[in-house]
């Protein structure tokens, strides 16, 4: 049973049934499951029955910020960002109200993040910058793209199972807003897991923050073939897709939970009091941006919420003609 407490998922131990053996069509697997999941499962990563940590989506301004103070923390330890003046590592889609930011917390710390980030005209992807050709011919073949960014997780906690539930939570919203195409990035260490969970490597680049100039795979994930493979997967079947579809479709505990997280999202984006604290007295990121893009965010915002959060301040007056 799925307990629901003040808008946090809390999930029980799993009872997970043994799988019996049943070929499976598409597409064309060896019996049973892979040695990769079956050591996966060993190491408890399908099995986040601990009650010490919940899974929520962050949509007040003390969880936001400290979601993106572990995130600054986290690229910084990593070399994937440059020092920045501010604890934070927030960008301009930080400030899209579809953006969806999912934190792992323990006794009250966050102690893992992961963002879902909506293909937006007039910003596009955080990786457009780096994987722009990959990504605009996916556009070309989907009508809605995300990106599963700020992935960054506290050292204590990571080999634990909260990656994977994570990504659970990032599936589970995906399926909500209908995307059909995710991207994602990771090191190349990590690709054989991505890969397990149903993502297809699709390019790669070098950050120029990286003084080894590790390369960093682009990978997607099909939402679509996706699902086509999953209905065809058989019920009690022992296979590394029966797997997949047990944990992010039919026992997935936040499929529930989203609808109500995308309606705390926008009551919370809806307040200027919120808006002016995250984006205006506590980061920098609408005076770093572009006009256009803060053309972008005034209209997602709205109008009355766009100047009572700003009211008169350093980016009202430089961008006035826009006003």
């Amino acid at each position: 049973m799925i307990q629901k407490e003040n808008s946090l998922a809390v999930i029980p131990p799993e009872q997970n049934p043994p799988f019996p053996t049943t070929p499976l069509d598409i597409p064309q697997q060896r019996p049973g499951k892979s040695r990769r999941m079956k050591l996966l499962e060993q190491q408890g990563c399908f099995h986040f029955g601990t009650k010490s940590i919940t899974i929520q989506r962050a949509t007040t301004a003390d969880d936001l910020l400290a979601a993106y103070n572990l995130v600054h923390d986290t690229f910084q330890e990593e070399g994937r960002s440059f020092p920045h003046p501010t604890p934070q590592r927030m960008r301009i889609f930080q400030a899209l109200p579809n953006t969806a930011t999912f934190v792992a917390k323990n006794q009250n710390a966050t102690v893992a993040v992961v963002s879902v980030v909506e293909d937006t005209p007039g910003l596009g992807l955080p990786s457009d910058n780096t994987c722009g050709q990959e990504i605009q011919a996916l556009r070309r073949s989907a009508s809605r793209i995300c990106q599963i960014a700020n992935l960054s997780i506290a050292p204590a906690f990571r080999r634990t199972a909260v990656l994977t539930e994570l990504l659970r939570c990032c599936f589970a919203h995906l399926q909500a807003i209908s995307c059909q195409q995710a991207i994602t990035t990771f090191k190349p260490g990590h690709q054989a897991f991505y890969e397990l969970m149903g993502f297809e490597t699709i390019g790669t680049y070098l950050h120029d923050t990286d003084p080894n100039q590790t390369p960093t795979l682009l990978a997607n994930l099909n939402l679509q073939k996706l699902f086509k493979i999953i209905d065809n997967v058989k019920f009690g079947e022992n296979s590394d897709l029966a797997t997949l579809k047990h944990y992010y479709l039919d026992s997935n505990p936040y499929l529930i939970q989203i609808e109500d997280w995308i309606a705390e999202a926008q009551q919370a984006f809806a307040n200027a009091v919120f808006l002016r604290r995250l984006f205006v007295e506590m980061t920098n990121i609408l005076v770093d941006s572009t006009p256009d893009a803060l053309l972008v965010i005034r209209e997602f915002w709205g109008e009355n919420a766009w100047l009572d959060a700003l009211g008169h301040t350093i980016i009202f007056d430089v961008f006035s003609p826009f006003y």
